[in-house]
């Protein structure tokens, strides 16, 4: 497959496409059909190849296709493999590997097994790698070699799935396939082989527990158990008879020693705690003593209070008073009997708490707390119950009175519709109004409407923003006013006078008549304006606004230059006219050429042909450009 060469009219420039470029005169190139259609079959065919149906939104799917189609057992080798979790996002540490931006990454130990595969390594999230990021690049017994790292350099890692998996669903599980296990050379007593018997892992056990080792004791388990049976022996006893000899000594050496200790206590009465137990009977016991006491005392006491039940504590209650029943009779003669007593003077009784009901006598402050209670903050007008009753109209229905009141009024409302208002004019509608004059005369108040001057400032002033205005907006483009002097002409804007019979005068209806076209212009403030110069100039019609600017520019042959007009059209550039002033021998056949233009400015360019005597030295190119 090659570049359409041999196809006329493709327009390859150096056997390759090429854009169109105005400013060069460049033709772009076109695309054969057929050309095209047969380079997008063979990439799809290669895609087809690969197993994968084509996306024509996927611009990745070329090279997948390659790399399946070229793919071995064997991955691109790894920068580092993880040695346990890690977070797919950041640049990171890995088994003692500081990772850049773009480094692949074999990850084997999430907790999610779905998430394992070769990742490229960013400082936001990580993504699989472009050879590991569909399900098709993922195939079982796949080898991935493993460049560096503290456990894992110089490895390679086998996937051991064992049917195709779907990326991101299925759990992708890894084993050491080739490489170092970790174990230092050297010679052990004990290993651990895998399953494709590499040892895994070695020691050199010291004990009869590293060598696994059950039927046999431990120096410390003989110790163990020659101790407690000595423990067994002495049983607790004392430092100084925990051996025969010490025991030997302490009976005298006596062979015989418990029968003599038998003889020499059968003499001997059993010890005791009681009187009972020594068999004497001429004593009282403490118990006896103690209740005999306790007895003489509860009769005396017989059940009286804590607080009364000593003779010191009695006294002190009666005030030490030997004659207080005397004082009490004496005392209890002054007082009021309890059933229908008859009280003079000032009685007090305690307030009783606010809402009481009950028998309770209630005191002068109580009363006065429930009806301050009772009448709250109302004003002195309404705090007594004729006050409201005349407020009222003494209308035992009141509230029914203003229920019906209420119910034919309209509701609060901001606007006409609200109230249900419909001959009244809306600040903001689309009603067709009329009004009309209320009398017929030539005073200010015989008119349909009055429009007034800002602010109704009368003669205090006279300028033209102070001016009666009617505002004409065309909402986001343009607004102009209609104002009235204070010397009543109209103006449309500020300055423009607008011409009625009253202010023209018989001097226009004369000029018009003479066909004196220069002063009627004069008067209506109609004239035309221009600015010449020798290298550009304009002129602009003032009835019609037609302008004609000129100009002029040196160009270089075959460049485009731009050319500012001396000023910058009002709303739109009709045309532009270039030539050429050069009038070198042999720029016969040279030529001017127009190449685009705008309100401010066009864009011209110098062209000849390729004969002899043809200068490309620069020439002057003088336009004319015509618009309003």
């Amino acid at each position: 497959m090659d570049f359409p060469k041999t196809t006329p009219g493709v327009g390859l420039v150096n056997g390759k496409f090429a854009d169109e470029n105005p400013s060069t005169g460049q033709i772009g190139s076109l695309i054969p059909a057929a050309w095209g259609n047969a380079v997008t079959q063979e990439i799809l065919n290669v895609i087809a190849a690969a197993g994968m149906a084509a996306n024509e939104g996927d611009l990745s799917q070329l090279l997948k296709a390659i790399q399946t189609i070229t793919a071995t057992d064997s991955k691109r080798s790894v920068r580092c493999a993880t040695t346990g979790p890690i977070a797919l996002s950041g640049l990171q540490t890995i088994d003692g590997v500081a990772l850049a931006a773009n480094d692949r990454v074999l990850v084997k130990n999430q907790a999610s097994a779905a998430q394992n595969w070769i990742y490229t390594v960013a400082a936001g999230a990580w993504v699989r790698a472009q050879d590991a990021n569909e399900s098709i690049e993922c195939i079982p017994g796949h080898l991935v070699p493993v460049q560096s790292g503290t456990l894992n350099g110089g490895t390679s890692w086998q996937l051991t799935n064992t049917t195709p998996p779907t990326l991101g669903t299925t759990a992708l599980t890894f084993a050491l396939a080739q490489g170092k296990t970790g174990i230092a050379p050297g010679a052990y007593k004990n290993v651990t082989v895998d399953a494709f018997g590499r040892v895994v892992e070695g020691s050199n056990p010291t004990t009869v527990a590293g060598f696994g080792i059950t039927d046999a004791n431990t120096k410390t388990e003989v110790a163990s158990a020659i101790q407690t049976a000595v423990d067994g022996i002495v049983n607790g006893a004392p430092g100084l008879l925990n051996q025969l000899n010490k025991i030997a000594a302490a009976i005298g050496n006596d062979a015989n020693f418990a029968g003599t200790m038998a003889n020499a206590l059968a003499g001997k009465a059993g010890k005791a705690t009681t009187l009972a137990g020594y068999g004497i009977a001429d004593a009282f016991t403490k118990v006896a003593v103690t209740s005999a006491i306790q007895a003489a005392v509860d009769g005396i006491v017989n059940g009286a209070p804590g607080l009364l039940n000593q003779l010191n504590k009695i006294a002190n209650a009666i005030d030490n008073d030997p004659n207080f029943a005397g004082t009490m009779v004496n005392a209890l003669a002054s007082k009021a009997p309890l059933a229908n007593p008859n009280l003079t003077g000032t009685v007090t009784v305690p307030t009783a708490a606010p809402g009481s009901n009950n028998g309770q006598a209630a005191s002068t402050a109580f009363v006065r707390a429930a009806i301050a209670a009772l009448i709250g903050s109302s004003p002195a007008a309404l705090d007594t119950l004729k006050e409201l009753a005349d407020a009222l109209g003494n209308d035992p229905n009141f509230a029914t009175t203003m229920t019906n009141a209420l119910a034919g009024k309209a509701a609060k409302a901001t606007t006409l519709d609200g109230y249900g208002i419909t001959d009244g004019l809306k600040t903001r509608s689309d009603q067709f109004p009329a009004f009309f004059s209320k009398t017929a005369g030539m005073n200010y108040t015989d008119g349909a409407i009055q429009i007034r001057e800002m602010g109704m400032v009368g003669n205090a002033q006279s300028g033209i923003d102070f001016a009666p205005a009617i505002v004409f907006h065309w909402t986001n483009r343009i607004f102009k006013h209609l104002f009235m002097s204070a010397g009543g002409d109209l103006f449309w804007g500020p300055t423009g006078k607008v011409l009625h019979t009253d202010n023209m005068g018989p001097m226009l209806y004369a000029l018009m008549g003479a066909n004196n076209e220069a002063a009627v212009r004069n008067v209506l403030g109609i004239t035309n304006t221009s600015n010449f110069g020798g290298g550009g100039g304009w002129w602009r019609d003032g009835q019609t606004g037609l302008m004609i600017q000129y100009g002029t520019i040196l160009a270089q042959a075959e460049s485009v230059y731009g050319a500012s007009f001396p000023t910058a059209f009002p709303n739109f550039c009709l045309m532009v006219i270039p030539a050429t002033l050069n009038g070198a021998t042999g720029d016969d056949d040279v030529f001017a050429r127009v190449i685009s233009w705008t309100r401010q400015n066009a864009s011209l360019k110098a062209e000849y042909g390729t004969g002899n005597g043809h200068s490309p030295a620069a020439r002057n190119i003088a336009y004319i450009a015509i618009g309003y």
